[in-house]
């Protein structure tokens, strides 16, 4: 005697049930699932990346081997302050007592094409790239290296990442633009763009308790549209909500 077995189909849901009943079950359970996110920066990647770390550059396998870079063991840096950009030109001459070693960034076990340089220096003198080595998110520190035919090297574009802190509009210069965000009681509570200081002084502005003002200068407007958003974006994507001035004091946002 063969043994009868109900009939299983999938449902809307995707998972496999006997009943259109059992089907609409598993729709309404929740799933207490929830997927764990890597913070330590080990996860493989599959695409050319430089990373920023506390003190040192990060080249990954796949940009070493795309563009054959496995026999350079030095690196000579560029800075770009004015556009937030990160030069690199690699070679092997050792005549040249600005570069910086290229070292095996495998692990222990020091294995694969991954190169690190130790640039604690650079980080150290320039605040707009050591404010971007600061932040605890992984992926706001990973960037698509670009190539520049006129000037023969690669290159990163990295955040802005409001490297400049005061405490009042007063000892904010003039005529700045840029994007800015402030601080009260340990809270992030606005983030906006445009004339730092004359942004800080307009009337609506008096009354709303601020501890710090951290900003970032670029001249550009649709530069500072696209970071201002950027920023905006990963606070509501942490917290769930805009900053508290941006919801009930700043300009209108569309969700």
């Amino acid at each position: 005697m063969v043994a009868e077995f109900p009939t299983l189909r999938a449902g809307g849901c995707g998972v496999f049930c006997g009943s259109r009943k059992s089907c609409v079950l598993n729709i309404m359970k929740k799933s207490t699932w929830n997927k764990f996110i890597r913070t330590d920066g080990q996860s493989p990647e599959s695409q050319q990346l430089i990373s920023l770390r506390d003190s040192s550059i990060a080249f990954n396998s796949h940009f070493i081997r795309a563009n054959k870079l496995q026999e350079c063991s030095r690196v000579t840096l560029f800075c770009d302050s004015q556009n937030y950009r990160i030069g690199f030109q690699f070679h092997s001459d050792m005549s040249d007592k600005n570069s910086f070693a290229l070292c095996s960034d495998g692990g222990s076990k020091k294995t694969g094409d991954g190169r690190i340089a130790q640039v604690s220096a650079l980080i150290a003198q320039h605040r707009w790239v050591k404010a971007n080595a600061r932040l605890k998110e992984q992926t706001m520190k990973k960037y698509t290296p670009q190539w520049s035919s006129v000037d023969r090297l690669w290159f990163i574009s990295i955040r802005p990442s409001f490297e400049n802190k005061v405490s009042s509009t007063d000892q904010i210069e003039a005529g700045l633009k840029g994007i800015y965000r402030y601080w009260a009681d340990g809270q992030i509570v606005y983030i906006g763009r445009g004339d730092i200081k004359s942004r800080g002084n307009v009337s609506s502005r008096e009354d709303w308790p601020v501890d710090e003002i951290e900003f970032s200068v670029i001249e550009e407007n649709e530069d500072q549209e696209k970071w201002e958003s950027v920023w905006l974006d990963e606070f509501r994507n942490q917290h769930g909500v805009w900053p508290l001035y941006n919801r009930i004091g700043g300009k209108k946002i569309e969700i």
